[in-house]
């Protein structure tokens, strides 16, 4: 079965899908204890895919004053550095199984997102089948269970019936008998009338 195609921030897919697995992130141990970067992280998704300037994050993300002068100030900069950092965290917790993966490229502020569709356990694909299907299947996987366990049976019975192997054959050669200590040869050739015995 194929696997379902990752979309990413260049697609037409709208990003509002998505909420929940944000809403997920921010409330995660690595920015639990964070509200900036909270904030930050979540600014920068709902203007996913905006020209954002760094006047606007300080002024409507991280609570700075009008008179904030980007040129003057890099907190933006320090700030965006800071949730890169929270977001490798993140991952590093959370591991491959996070279907939506942030990255924010160095040298600038916008957020970019890949979503890799989660695959489907055995369990959930089960749960998505008809009852009725589930116990034909069942049925079906009980009748063949009892019907090899029967040839099992049957095939066991007819060992057991069969007769026993038989005995082997005697050895075919001469015959040799031993009297007083000394060993007599019978040749088996009935063309052969003489046989050794002992001497004297």
């Amino acid at each position: 079965m194929p696997q379902a195609a990752a979309r990413d921030s260049s697609g037409l897919r709208s990003p509002e899908k998505f909420n929940d697995l944000i809403r997920q992130m921010v409330e995660s141990d690595a920015f639990r204890m964070a509200p900036v970067m909270q904030a930050l992280l979540l600014y920068l998704w709902q203007n996913q895919g905006r020209s954002i300037s760094e006047y606007a994050i300080a002024t409507e993300a991280l609570g700075r004053a009008a008179s904030f002068d980007p040129k003057a100030d890099s907190t933006v900069r320090v700030q965006v550095a800071r949730l890169r950092s929270k977001l490798k965290e993140f991952y590093e917790g959370a591991g491959e199984s996070f279907p939506l993966r942030l990255e924010l490229p160095r040298g600038g502020h916008e957020l970019k997102w890949t979503y890799q569709p989660p695959q489907k356990s055995l369990a959930s694909k089960l749960n998505g089948l008809p009852k009725s299907y589930l116990w034909t299947a069942g049925l079906a996987v009980g009748v063949l269970l009892a019907t090899c366990a029967g040839l099992l049976i049957e095939i066991r019975g007819l060992r057991a019936s069969l007769p026993p192997p038989p005995a082997s054959l005697p050895r075919i050669g001469g015959s040799s008998t031993t009297h007083c200590g000394r060993r007599f040869e019978q040749p088996i050739s009935r063309g052969n009338r003489y046989r050794t015995g002992p001497e004297g």
